[in-house]
């Protein structure tokens, strides 16, 4: 008897340990601090989203390739904030967003501008004089398409803006030219030329 006491004891204890464990556990897990940059419809836009485990301050640097400051913000006495930054006036190149709290939390994220390697569009000759555009672009950069006739004269542009998925289908058949030459570009920066001939 006394040694199913003393079970019984020691299995209440370790229940009661147990719980404690996972609540400590939890309230670690919510308490953690958060930090993200989130590209935005508006082209080169971003924003910061930052909460801390508990009030600090905060410092956010934005930095050129070379590691120098173009840009630096202090927040005070925070837990949490969400700020918006448009880099549109920016040249392309690589920066750096570093946000470090005094509480000992360090983030960093690398962003390009004018990047243009995740782009992937495909031309297909869809029959009767007619070109079918089907793509993807990343975050929704905008894209601009213009298509040339054989003497390289503009017949059409259009500014692809905010839209990560493309599929177009281009008709032709009341042209007289038999060849068409599709450019397009990101932040003047062609990243596909191709020409179908009919």
């Amino acid at each position: 008897m006394r040694n199913t006491i003393k079970t019984l004891v020691l299995a209440a204890l370790l229940i009661v340990f147990s719980a404690a464990n996972v609540s400590a556990s939890t309230d670690s897990l919510t308490t953690a601090t958060f930090c993200r940059v989130v590209a935005q419809e508006k082209q080169d836009s971003y924003k910061l989203i930052f909460k801390g485990s508990e009030k600090g301050n905060v410092t956010i640097k934005w930095l050129d390739s070379d590691g120098d400051a173009i840009y630096m913000e202090n927040v005070k006495s925070t837990d949490a904030f969400v700020k918006q930054y448009d880099l549109s006036t920016l040249p392309e190149g690589k920066y750096l967003i570093a946000v470090e709290s005094t509480l000992g939390y360090d983030f960093s994220e690398e962003i390009i501008l004018g990047d243009v390697s995740g782009f992937d569009f495909q031309l297909r000759d869809a029959g009767s004089k007619s070109v079918l555009l089907s793509g993807t672009h990343p975050e929704g950069k905008n894209v601009y398409l213009s298509i040339l006739d054989e003497d390289r004269n503009t017949i059409y542009s259009e500014s692809l803006e905010d839209t990560e998925e493309v599929l177009k289908k281009f008709d032709f058949h009341k042209m007289s030219t038999e060849k068409v030459t599709f450019v397009l570009s990101h932040r003047d920066k062609i990243f596909k030329e191709e020409s179908i001939t009919f």
